[in-house]
């Protein structure tokens, strides 16, 4: 797993939620095979950021940002924006600066099935759900 992140949510200067699924295969959360494994999926809502609030973990779909910003993921992709969700990750990272780890001014997506994306200073969309 990645710095500052549990259950995939995404990284930023606010990170998104994780999400809790069961999985026939056991592993670490980011495996990919694990990560197919899954059954259900309860999805994280996206990070806010100073001019927006993230978007609820979804059902099928994960919502948008208040302002519609943030986009949620979906059963078949992650949202798309600036930085786009991914199979069972929200969007979102730190960046490495010598021996530092710096937030990118964005906030991180709910992760999911599928996790939200973000859209710079506006908040993020959560992801999706699954059974």
């Amino acid at each position: 797993m990645y710095k500052n992140s549990y259950g995939g949510g995404g990284q930023g200067q606010f990170g998104g939620g994780g999400s809790s699924d069961i999985r026939l295969l056991s592993g670490e959360y980011d495996d990919f095979e694990s990560l197919k494994s899954r059954i259900i999926v309860a999805a994280g809502a996206g990070g806010s950021d100073s001019k927006d609030q993230g978007g609820p973990g979804g059902s099928l779909k994960g919502y948008n940002s208040t302002q519609n910003k943030g986009k949620g993921g979906t059963q078949t992709f992650g949202s798309i924006g600036i930085e786009n969700g991914k199979f069972g990750k929200g969007c979102g990272e730190n960046r490495t600066i010598g021996l530092e780890q710096y937030h990118l001014g964005t906030s991180g997506g709910g992760s999911g099935y599928f996790g939200g994306g973000t859209s710079d200073d506006y908040g993020s969309g959560g992801g999706s759900c699954y059974i």
